[in-house]
């Protein structure tokens, strides 16, 4: 009896090594447990740091952030699209910075004093949708453009300090940035908190200038105007302000 009690033993000592050997070996309690990635963007990465501006302007987050409770950067993003479209600027782009989000506008044509041309004028040297875009037909809008200064304007989100560049914008690259980017800001980074300690959003103001026909346009750096009275003149400041 005692024998075959030793023979059942043994069996069920191999069995439960053998179940042992076969379980997926899981971590010790105190051993670090690596954090998941951070979920990509899926969109473009803007040029950072960003290339020299010809102005800028940081804009108090009390103007974006939302007055009925937590702002997320999806709340931020519309509020800036709100107050563009308000005031005709109706295409723009979006790439991802450092913990946030960069979106450009169209180049427009402007006067001296940075309000924007009138009518179709302001869009005569507007790059075209995406779907229609060739790089032929942009550098031919170059070329035929007519005499004066352009802009564009980036609003970046992020809440890291921003230190510009060196580097100086083309006027081709900047209106690459408008065909490059993507057309809506993806879920990842809308839901990132603006609120939390850091966050700002600054504009950052490319201008161009075409002295002579026979000239290719140049960016002014510095510029003709502050940043704000770029956004003043372009009736950014006043929307909101409201």
């Amino acid at each position: 009896m005692h024998h075959k009690n030793s023979i059942i033993s043994i069996l069920l000592m191999g069995g439960f090594l053998l179940a042992a050997c076969e379980s997926p070996q899981l971590p010790y309690p105190d051993e670090p447990v690596a954090a998941p990635p951070p979920p990509e963007s899926g969109i473009p990465e803007f040029p950072w740091p960003p290339p020299r501006a010809s102005a800028t302007e940081v804009i108090p987050s009390e103007l974006l952030k939302s007055k009925t409770g937590a702002t997320s950067l999806r709340d931020v993003e519309r509020r800036i699209s709100k107050v563009l479209q308000e005031n005709d600027y109706f295409e723009s782009s979006y790439y991802a910075v450092p913990d946030g989000f960069a979106l450009v506008t169209s180049i427009e044509q402007i006067n001296d004093d940075g309000t924007p041309k009138e009518g179709l004028q302001r869009w005569s040297l507007k790059v075209p949708r995406l779907s229609e875009f060739t790089l032929s037909a942009y550098l031919r809008a170059l070329v035929l453009a007519p005499t004066g200064y352009y802009r564009v304007i980036v609003f970046i989100v992020t809440p890291h300090p921003i230190v510009q560049s060196e580097a100086k914008v083309t006027p081709k690259e900047a209106g690459d940035w408008l065909r490059a980017g993507a057309d809506r800001l993806p879920g990842s980074i809308g839901a990132l908190d603006f609120s939390r300690e850091g966050y700002a959003c600054t504009a950052l103001v490319y201008e161009f200038r075409r002295r002579t026909e026979s000239d290719e346009p140049a960016i002014l750096d510095p510029g003709n105007i502050p940043g704000r009275i770029h956004l003043v003149k372009a009736g950014l400041w006043e929307a909101l302000t409201r």
